[in-house]
């Protein structure tokens, strides 16, 4: 496990779960507006995705495949695809695809002025669609392909919740428009800024 990868994922509970006692010795806070929650969404199987940051990759590290459990209506079960038959999944409601990447100070990434690509593989085409405009510091950005907006927007509840408790109905999200197959949305990141305990 990288070493970013494990300072997101020990921020992460500590922020949700409120599990974590920080040491003050060892904390530091930065402004919500150095972060930002970006997800891919998608019923259409890809291979992988992956981010290209001024020619540097970074790896979505999150992938999640969800679908409708029909003995618990409504609800929406979030597991790696090798574990989801367990689950009833309803054969009326597609499988969704969904890759999270979460942006911080310590991937080095320049919110405001840096170009960003998403580079999605799929088993005949790889994608590259330039999202800069579209991603901004303090926000959660949805991509969605396009072929499947009335469906997400019709969502009453958000079923992708990385990190965040406050994660409003996409119905809710304000909408930046499309682009190469895919549509754009944000919705505020609630909290004022992240503070972290180094010695974790």
């Amino acid at each position: 496990m990288t070493g970013d990868k494990t300072i997101m994922i020990s921020a992460a509970l500590c922020f949700l779960l409120g599990s974590c006692t920080l040491n003050e010795e060892n904390v530091n806070c930065y402004e919500a507006n150095l972060f930002a929650s970006i997800n891919l969404l998608t019923t259409t199987k890809i291979d992988s995705t992956k981010l290209s940051c001024n020619n540097k990759d970074f790896r979505f590290f999150n992938e999640s495949f969800i679908c409708m459990d029909t003995t618990i209506s409504t609800h929406f079960i979030t597991d790696t695809i090798s574990q989801l038959g367990k689950y009833t999944c309803s054969r009326d409601y597609p499988l969704w695809y969904a890759y999270h990447f979460f942006s911080t100070p310590f991937n080095k990434i320049e919110l405001e002025s840096t170009k960003l690509n998403l580079i999605i593989y799929g088993s005949e085409i790889e994608q590259k669609i330039d999202i800069s405009e579209f991603i901004s510091g303090g926000q959660i950005t949805n991509i969605i392909t396009e072929k499947d907006t009335v469906n997400w927007f019709s969502q009453d509840e958000n079923f992708v919740v990385p990190y965040f408790s406050d994660y409003k109905s996409p119905l809710l999200s304000i909408r930046l428009g499309c682009r190469d197959g895919y549509c754009f949305a944000t919705l505020p990141i609630t909290e004022s800024e992240f503070c972290y305990d180094h010695s974790l």
